[in-house]
């Protein structure tokens, strides 16, 4: 039988989602010179408010594409499951967002974007209404209820826990760069499951417009507007951190493509590739925005500790390709140097 970890597929969402909502929460603090410490509990209640929101769009996919699932022959994480336990998965986390809609019934705006995540998880998946097979509307629902609606809840929790007013500069910023990462990530999916989507029949967008034009779209305008939204915050964060972070993940990147022979993509299918930036956003960026402010706030220290805890498995797989890499560089310089070599007679 499936675990129950498998069935709310929080391995594709635990810290592929999470983590790029969280930097953009730690950019916020640093860019209000907000310590980082305590805002606990906002960490807390970000996390708790998109945890249940994961759960249900999981649970809500795969029972709405048990039918195209079937025709394509992939594999249902709901199939066989008792419709008790199903029902449960999906209550369950309405009942949570519920919560947190209630929590935040005086705050307009962190009402508002949350509620506008469900209703895009919702019509995405559901039908009739289901934009998942709508084309362009499947990918704005998609982007808009993965990262552009949790990313700008991320930020507000700042500015409200601050008790400042928000930015509009530095909101459009997050809100760009959200939703051109959004919609990269399925515009990658799309093309990933092309060969699936045509099986079952399901006209998304790539189904409707080609793996040709899905790729071009995310090379030549979702992609630049991704990068130039990203310059734009790390500009005004002032962060030295971020630029570090971003002269680290150049060189992961340039290793990778070095020692593993691997392919740096944007939005495509290849063998032995790496989509560009991921690591950047989901382990460097972070942690070396955190690093920065302890030099300002040095009880921040304590916030590395905890979100290598809870989030770790992301950087030991960088960790692991860096000590390769670096292993790979070292053994060169040695034979290039003539370090090692036996004496000649």
């Amino acid at each position: 039988m499936m675990p129950l970890r498998a069935i709310i597929r929080a391995s594709e969402w635990w810290e592929y989602k999470l983590l790029p909502t969280l930097a953009i929460f730690y950019a916020t603090a640093v860019y209000l010179d907000q310590p980082i410490l305590p805002l606990w509990p906002a960490v807390v209640t970000l996390l708790a408010s998109l945890i249940v929101g994961a759960i249900y769009v999981s649970v809500l996919n795969d029972v709405t594409d048990l039918k195209d699932d079937a025709a394509a022959g992939k594999v249902n994480r709901v199939s066989g499951r008792s419709p008790i336990i199903v029902f449960a998965l999906i209550t369950l986390p309405v009942l949570g967002g519920l919560f947190f809609l209630w929590t935040w019934r005086e705050q307009p705006l962190l009402f508002a974007v949350y509620a506008l995540a469900w209703v895009a998880f919702t019509l995405y998946s559901l039908p009739p209404v289901r934009l998942k097979t709508r084309g362009l509307w499947g990918l704005v629902a998609d982007a808009s209820g993965s990262h552009l609606c949790p990313t700008l809840l991320a930020s507000l929790l700042v500015f409200a826990v601050a008790q400042r007013s928000p930015d509009g500069l530095w909101l459009t910023c997050v809100g760009t760069w959200a939703a051109a990462y959004g919609l990269r990530g399925i515009l990658w999916h799309q093309v990933m499951d092309a060969e699936s989507d045509r099986l079952a029949g399901a006209r998304t967008f790539v189904q409707r417009h080609g793996e040709r034009l899905a790729r071009g779209l995310g090379l030549a305008v979702v992609f630049p507007i991704e990068i130039l939204a990203l310059a734009g915050l790390v500009v005004m964060t002032g962060s030295t951190g971020a630029g570090l972070a971003l002269v680290a993940y150049g060189a992961l990147a340039l290793g990778r493509v070095r020692w593993f022979r691997m392919r740096a993509i944007v939005v495509s299918q290849q063998p032995q590739s790496f989509m560009v930036m991921n690591e950047y956003y989901e382990v460097f960026l972070p942690l070396f925005l955190i690093a920065g402010s302890v030099s300002h706030h040095p009880a921040d220290l304590f916030v590395i500790i905890v979100h290598l805890a809870v989030f770790p498995g992301r950087m030991i797989q960088v960790t692991s390709d860096i000590f390769t890499i670096v292993t790979g560089v070292l053994g060169l310089l040695r034979r290039r140097l003539g370090f090692g070599r036996p004496d000649l007679p």
